[in-house]
Protein backbone atom coordinates (compact mmCIF):
# COMPACT_ATOMS: atom_id res chain seq x y z
CA UNK A 1 0.00 0.00 0.00
CA UNK A 2 1.43 3.41 -1.10
CA UNK A 3 1.16 5.95 2.17
CA UNK A 4 0.01 9.58 1.68
CA UNK A 5 3.56 11.00 1.33
CA UNK A 6 4.84 8.59 -1.35
CA UNK A 7 1.51 10.02 -3.21
CA UNK A 8 2.10 13.50 -2.67
CA UNK A 9 5.97 13.22 -3.99
CA UNK A 10 4.89 10.95 -6.74
CA UNK A 11 2.39 13.88 -7.63
CA UNK A 12 4.81 16.72 -7.09
CA UNK A 13 7.45 14.89 -9.49
CA UNK A 14 4.65 14.54 -12.25
CA UNK A 15 3.94 18.23 -12.02
CA UNK A 16 7.37 18.90 -12.08
CA UNK A 17 7.82 17.20 -15.41
CA UNK A 18 4.43 18.36 -16.65
CA UNK A 19 6.18 22.19 -16.21
CA UNK A 20 8.83 21.28 -18.08
CA UNK A 21 6.99 19.72 -21.06
CA UNK A 22 5.15 22.70 -21.06
CA UNK A 23 8.48 24.62 -21.19
CA UNK A 24 9.46 22.47 -24.12
CA UNK A 25 6.53 22.93 -25.82
CA UNK A 26 6.70 26.93 -25.95
CA UNK A 27 10.07 26.81 -27.58
CA UNK A 28 8.89 24.31 -30.18
CA UNK A 29 5.90 26.70 -30.89
CA UNK A 30 7.95 29.20 -31.66
CA UNK A 31 11.11 27.03 -33.79
CA UNK A 32 7.34 25.77 -35.54
CA UNK A 33 6.44 29.51 -36.21
CA UNK A 34 9.85 30.53 -36.98
CA UNK A 35 12.50 27.65 -37.47
CA UNK A 36 15.10 30.34 -38.53
CA UNK A 37 14.92 31.43 -34.68
CA UNK A 38 18.49 30.53 -33.79
CA UNK A 39 18.05 32.42 -30.25
CA UNK A 40 15.54 30.11 -29.39
CA UNK A 41 16.78 26.31 -30.76
CA UNK A 42 20.07 28.14 -28.39
CA UNK A 43 17.53 28.61 -25.38
CA UNK A 44 15.65 24.98 -25.56
CA UNK A 45 18.87 23.40 -26.12
CA UNK A 46 20.47 25.02 -22.88
CA UNK A 47 17.04 24.10 -21.24
CA UNK A 48 16.73 20.53 -22.47
CA UNK A 49 21.00 20.05 -21.54
CA UNK A 50 20.44 21.66 -17.78
CA UNK A 51 17.48 18.42 -16.93
CA UNK A 52 19.71 15.92 -18.19
CA UNK A 53 17.76 14.99 -21.12
CA UNK A 54 20.69 13.48 -23.52
CA UNK A 55 18.40 12.11 -26.24
CA UNK A 56 16.55 15.38 -27.09
CA UNK A 57 19.88 17.60 -26.82
CA UNK A 58 20.73 15.06 -29.67
CA UNK A 59 17.54 16.10 -31.26
CA UNK A 60 17.82 19.65 -31.33
CA UNK A 61 21.60 19.27 -31.75
CA UNK A 62 20.91 17.66 -35.17
CA UNK A 63 17.88 20.22 -36.14
CA UNK A 64 20.16 22.66 -35.45
CA UNK A 65 22.85 21.46 -37.26
CA UNK A 66 20.93 20.92 -40.81
CA UNK A 67 19.62 24.84 -40.38
CA UNK A 68 23.34 26.31 -38.88
CA UNK A 69 26.36 25.60 -38.73
CA UNK A 70 27.22 25.29 -35.25
CA UNK A 71 29.85 27.03 -33.27
CA UNK A 72 33.05 25.22 -32.09
CA UNK A 73 31.79 25.38 -28.50
CA UNK A 74 28.07 23.78 -29.15
CA UNK A 75 30.14 20.72 -31.06
CA UNK A 76 32.57 20.35 -28.56
CA UNK A 77 29.62 20.47 -26.12
CA UNK A 78 27.81 17.46 -27.82
CA UNK A 79 31.41 15.42 -28.37
CA UNK A 80 31.75 15.74 -24.67
CA UNK A 81 28.43 14.49 -23.95
CA UNK A 82 28.37 11.79 -26.24
CA UNK A 83 32.10 10.27 -24.69
CA UNK A 84 30.13 9.75 -21.48
CA UNK A 85 28.66 6.68 -22.73
CA UNK A 86 31.72 5.43 -24.25
CA UNK A 87 32.41 2.68 -21.20
CA UNK A 88 28.77 1.54 -21.98
CA UNK A 89 29.32 0.75 -25.94
CA UNK A 90 32.62 1.52 -27.06
CA UNK A 91 32.59 0.74 -30.43
CA UNK A 92 29.54 2.93 -31.16
CA UNK A 93 30.20 5.75 -29.40
CA UNK A 94 33.55 5.82 -31.29
CA UNK A 95 31.52 5.34 -34.06
CA UNK A 96 29.57 8.84 -33.16
CA UNK A 97 32.57 10.72 -32.12
CA UNK A 98 34.28 9.87 -35.74
CA UNK A 99 31.19 11.19 -37.40
CA UNK A 100 30.37 14.59 -35.29
CA UNK A 101 34.36 15.44 -35.47
CA UNK A 102 34.36 14.89 -39.28
CA UNK A 103 30.98 17.46 -39.21
CA UNK A 104 32.12 19.71 -36.88
CA UNK A 105 35.59 20.80 -38.90
CA UNK A 106 33.40 21.51 -41.66
CA UNK A 107 31.45 23.88 -39.79
CA UNK A 108 34.50 25.89 -38.04
CA UNK A 109 38.22 26.15 -38.51
CA UNK A 110 38.54 26.34 -35.00
CA UNK A 111 42.26 26.00 -33.32
CA UNK A 112 40.66 24.30 -30.35
CA UNK A 113 37.74 22.05 -32.10
CA UNK A 114 41.09 20.94 -34.11
CA UNK A 115 43.49 20.29 -30.89
CA UNK A 116 40.74 18.00 -29.24
CA UNK A 117 39.85 16.46 -32.42
CA UNK A 118 43.51 15.42 -32.72
CA UNK A 119 43.90 14.65 -28.98
CA UNK A 120 40.77 12.36 -29.06
CA UNK A 121 41.96 11.02 -32.35
CA UNK A 122 45.59 10.00 -30.39
CA UNK A 123 43.64 8.18 -27.45
CA UNK A 124 39.83 7.31 -27.88
CA UNK A 125 38.95 7.13 -31.76
CA UNK A 126 41.49 4.15 -32.34
CA UNK A 127 42.71 4.93 -35.88
CA UNK A 128 46.04 3.15 -37.37
CA UNK A 129 49.31 5.38 -37.15
CA UNK A 130 48.58 6.10 -41.12
CA UNK A 131 44.89 7.69 -40.14
CA UNK A 132 46.52 9.34 -37.31
CA UNK A 133 48.69 11.47 -39.27
CA UNK A 134 46.33 12.40 -42.02
CA UNK A 135 44.06 13.94 -39.86
CA UNK A 136 46.56 16.18 -38.21
CA UNK A 137 48.40 16.79 -41.53
CA UNK A 138 44.71 18.06 -42.52
CA UNK A 139 44.31 19.98 -39.16
CA UNK A 140 47.58 21.62 -40.51
CA UNK A 141 46.44 22.55 -43.41
CA UNK A 142 43.80 24.06 -41.78
CA UNK A 143 44.86 25.65 -38.74
CA UNK A 144 49.22 25.17 -38.82
CA UNK A 145 49.19 28.67 -40.05
CA UNK A 146 47.40 30.19 -37.26
CA UNK A 147 50.20 32.77 -35.76
CA UNK A 148 48.95 32.92 -32.13
CA UNK A 149 47.30 29.45 -31.69
CA UNK A 150 48.69 26.91 -34.40
CA UNK A 151 51.87 26.40 -32.19
CA UNK A 152 49.63 24.21 -29.85
CA UNK A 153 48.95 21.81 -33.17
CA UNK A 154 52.25 21.37 -34.01
CA UNK A 155 53.52 20.34 -30.35
CA UNK A 156 50.40 18.35 -30.50
CA UNK A 157 51.48 16.70 -33.39
CA UNK A 158 55.33 16.40 -32.72
CA UNK A 159 54.31 14.90 -29.04
CA UNK A 160 52.73 11.87 -31.07
CA UNK A 161 55.29 11.18 -33.61
CA UNK A 162 58.14 11.25 -30.11
CA UNK A 163 55.93 9.11 -27.92
CA UNK A 164 56.39 6.47 -30.96
CA UNK A 165 60.22 7.52 -31.03
CA UNK A 166 60.58 6.87 -27.58
CA UNK A 167 58.88 3.41 -27.61
CA UNK A 168 60.54 1.62 -30.30
CA UNK A 169 64.00 2.86 -28.57
CA UNK A 170 62.70 1.63 -25.31
CA UNK A 171 62.13 -1.94 -27.72
CA UNK A 172 65.54 -1.14 -28.95
CA UNK A 173 67.57 -1.16 -25.18
CA UNK A 174 65.67 -4.07 -24.15
CA UNK A 175 68.73 -7.29 -23.85
CA UNK A 176 67.36 -10.30 -25.00
CA UNK A 177 65.53 -7.89 -28.20
CA UNK A 178 65.43 -10.10 -31.19
CA UNK A 179 64.49 -7.70 -33.62
CA UNK A 180 67.21 -5.33 -33.28
CA UNK A 181 68.00 -4.05 -37.37
CA UNK A 182 64.12 -4.01 -38.00
CA UNK A 183 63.48 -1.89 -35.05
CA UNK A 184 67.06 0.24 -35.97
CA UNK A 185 65.70 0.87 -39.05
CA UNK A 186 62.18 1.61 -37.84
CA UNK A 187 63.77 3.91 -35.18
CA UNK A 188 65.72 5.81 -37.91
CA UNK A 189 62.63 6.58 -40.46
CA UNK A 190 60.78 7.50 -36.91
CA UNK A 191 63.67 10.13 -35.56
CA UNK A 192 63.07 11.53 -39.04
CA UNK A 193 59.84 12.12 -39.05
CA UNK A 194 59.82 13.97 -35.75
CA UNK A 195 63.16 16.56 -37.06
CA UNK A 196 61.12 16.72 -40.14
CA UNK A 197 58.01 17.96 -38.08
CA UNK A 198 60.63 20.72 -36.37
CA UNK A 199 62.41 21.65 -39.45
CA UNK A 200 58.85 22.31 -40.93
CA UNK A 201 57.17 23.99 -37.68
CA UNK A 202 60.11 26.61 -37.57
CA UNK A 203 59.45 27.52 -40.96
CA UNK A 204 56.12 29.08 -40.09
CA UNK A 205 55.79 32.54 -38.41
CA UNK A 206 54.10 31.50 -35.19
CA UNK A 207 54.17 32.30 -31.45
CA UNK A 208 56.58 30.75 -29.38
CA UNK A 209 59.07 29.86 -32.26
CA UNK A 210 62.28 30.86 -29.91
CA UNK A 211 61.10 28.29 -27.77
CA UNK A 212 60.41 25.99 -30.01
CA UNK A 213 64.20 26.25 -31.62
CA UNK A 214 65.32 25.92 -28.42
CA UNK A 215 63.70 22.52 -27.84
CA UNK A 216 64.99 21.59 -31.30
CA UNK A 217 68.30 22.29 -30.40
CA UNK A 218 68.06 20.36 -26.90
CA UNK A 219 66.27 17.76 -28.89
CA UNK A 220 69.17 17.37 -31.64
CA UNK A 221 71.82 17.12 -28.72
CA UNK A 222 74.30 19.86 -27.85
CA UNK A 223 76.85 18.73 -30.52
CA UNK A 224 74.70 19.38 -33.98
CA UNK A 225 74.64 22.58 -35.31
CA UNK A 226 71.49 23.66 -36.84
CA UNK A 227 71.83 23.83 -40.77
CA UNK A 228 71.96 27.18 -42.47
CA UNK A 229 69.21 26.90 -45.02
CA UNK A 230 66.89 26.43 -42.05
CA UNK A 231 68.80 28.79 -39.69
CA UNK A 232 67.43 31.26 -42.81
CA UNK A 233 64.16 29.95 -42.93
CA UNK A 234 63.30 29.90 -39.15
CA UNK A 235 64.90 33.95 -39.33
CA UNK A 236 62.49 34.82 -42.36
CA UNK A 237 59.89 33.21 -40.38
CA UNK A 238 60.48 35.49 -37.31
CA UNK A 239 60.38 38.75 -39.09
CA UNK A 240 57.06 37.41 -40.76
CA UNK A 241 55.81 36.80 -37.38
CA UNK A 242 56.57 40.20 -35.71
CA UNK A 243 54.69 42.14 -38.86
CA UNK A 244 51.45 39.77 -38.47
CA UNK A 245 51.31 40.32 -34.46
CA UNK A 246 51.77 44.79 -35.14
CA UNK A 247 48.69 44.28 -36.92
CA UNK A 248 47.12 41.98 -34.83
CA UNK A 249 48.09 44.20 -31.94
CA UNK A 250 46.78 47.24 -33.61
CA UNK A 251 43.36 45.41 -34.13
CA UNK A 252 42.87 44.59 -30.60
CA UNK A 253 43.48 48.10 -29.44
CA UNK A 254 40.12 49.12 -32.05
CA UNK A 255 38.25 46.86 -29.78
CA UNK A 256 35.92 46.09 -32.52
CA UNK A 257 33.80 42.78 -31.47
CA UNK A 258 33.35 41.49 -35.27
CA UNK A 259 36.60 42.02 -36.38
CA UNK A 260 38.64 38.87 -37.83
CA UNK A 261 41.96 38.37 -36.49
CA UNK A 262 45.09 38.69 -38.88
CA UNK A 263 45.81 34.99 -37.67
CA UNK A 264 43.02 33.58 -38.34
CA UNK A 265 42.65 35.12 -42.02
CA UNK A 266 46.37 33.32 -42.27
CA UNK A 267 45.16 30.24 -41.31
CA UNK A 268 42.32 30.13 -43.31
CA UNK A 269 43.05 32.33 -46.71
CA UNK A 270 47.38 32.16 -46.11
CA UNK A 271 48.25 35.40 -46.87
CA UNK A 272 50.37 33.76 -49.75
CA UNK A 273 51.49 32.02 -47.16
CA UNK A 274 51.94 28.21 -47.60
CA UNK A 275 52.54 25.22 -45.00
CA UNK A 276 55.99 23.14 -45.43
CA UNK A 277 55.27 20.31 -46.48
CA UNK A 278 56.48 17.01 -44.96
CA UNK A 279 59.26 15.10 -46.64
CA UNK A 280 58.06 11.71 -45.15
Amino acid sequence: MTSRSEDDSSSSEDEEIAVDEEKVQEFENKILANPYDYGTHVELLTFLDKSGDVDRCREVRERMSGIFPLTPEMWLAWIRQERLFLPLDPNRVRDTLRNLYSRAVKDYSSVRLWCQYCSDVVSVLEYSEERIREIFEQALSNIGLHVTKGDELWEQYRQYEDTLLQTIKDKLDEENCSEKEFLQDLYNKQRTRVDNLFKRQLAVPLKGLEYTMSEYKTWLGDSADIPVALQNRYELALKKREAVLSYEEALENTARPTRRSISTTLSMRGNKETLPESSV
